[in-house]
Formats: structure tokens, C-alpha cells, sequence
């Protein structure tokens, strides 16, 4: 199974016994837990929507600049390539800075995985920004 969160709850999540993975352009200092950075937007992608608040662009820019460019299987495959077996047996969380309820890049990429047959969901059933 698989998670979306943000990283105001790593602490929770990892006391939860999920592994952490941040798929956010750049992580907070204080993480250290692993990172996917293919699953994150670019910068200037990042820059241009939260200049804008072009919500519509901005899902349509990370569709195409990034999850049209991967394979949901090869993903997986490297994530497990990534994690450490005793982590690759708990539940994966992927986070990023994002609220629930605001669109966050994390919603476009669990939304993805279900397009491609891999059950994914935000952690603890909040209700997301619907994309």
C-alpha cells in the first residue's frame, strides 16, 4: 500500500512505521530520509504556478513535463531499488510541502499511480484538492 502526506507529519508517519519518501523538489534541512526526485516538479514550473495561481496550467505542465516521461512500473522498481529491504516491507509515503486540501503536486502523482493500478491514498483518509 501506498501514502501521500505532507512533511509536517513525517514524524507521526515514521512512528507509524511507514517509510518516508520525499518527492519534493528540494527537502527541509532537517530530513534525511530518502528522496525521489523524478516524481517532483521543476523549479521554474513550481515558480511559474505559484506566481500565477494557474492551477489548470500547472497540472497540465507537471502531466506532461513529468509523469508522461515515466513508467509507473519502472518507478516502483526504482523506489525499491532505493529503499532498504527492512523499509521496502512497510508501507511507502511519499510527502512534499503541500496541505490536503491544496493542490499539491503529490495529489497529481497519486492520481497517476491510480491510472497506472496502484492503489495510493492520502494518509489518514483527509479529504485532498480533487484533480
Amino acid at each position: 500500500m501506498m501514502h501521500t502526506s505532507s512533511f509536517d507529519k513525517v514524524k507521526f508517519l515514521e512512528e507509524k512505521g511507514l517509510t518516508i519518501i520525499s518527492i519534493a523538489p528540494k527537502s527541509p534541512d532537517w530530513y534525511k530520509g530518502y528522496e525521489y526526485k523524478k516524481l517532483a516538479p521543476t523549479p521554474d514550473m513550481y515558480i511559474e504556478w505559484k506566481d500565477s495561481e494557474d492551477n489548470e496550467r500547472y497540472i497540465k505542465r507537471f502531466r506532461k513535463e513529468i509523469l508522461s516521461k515515466l513508467d509507473a512500473e519502472k518507478v516502483l522498481n526504482e523506489l525499491h531499488d532505493l529503499v532498504s529491504e527492512k523499509d521496502w516491507v512497510k508501507p511507502l509515503c511519499f510527502v512534499c510541502f503541500g496541505e490536503p486540501r491544496e493542490l499539491s503536486h503529490r495529489h497529481l502523482v497519486s492520481k497517476w499511480f491510480w491510472e497506472h493500478d496502484y492503489i495510493i491514498s492520502e494518509w489518514g483518509g483527509c479529504k485532498i484538492y480533487e484533480v
